[in-house]
């Protein structure tokens, strides 16, 4: 697995439990991750949750049960 796989990951399970949290960017570590949740709206019990970076951009897609 690659290094950049590994902090996604690491940084995922941080947000899942708490989506408030102020992780920094797993790319580059020069800003934080803004979190935006989006229900399915064909399947309430799912959601995507958009984690995306204030500075460089990078971005990642987590889906989740609610």
């Amino acid at each position: 697995m690659k290094p950049s796989t590994q902090k996604w990951i690491e940084t995922a399970k941080i947000l899942a439990q708490d989506p408030s949290a102020i992780v920094p960017c797993p790319v580059l570590n020069d800003g934080i991750l803004i979190v935006h949740d989006e229900i399915f709206p064909s399947d309430p019990t799912m959601m995507e949750r958009y984690l995306v970076c204030n500075k460089c951009g990078a971005r990642n897609i987590m889906r989740m049960r609610n």
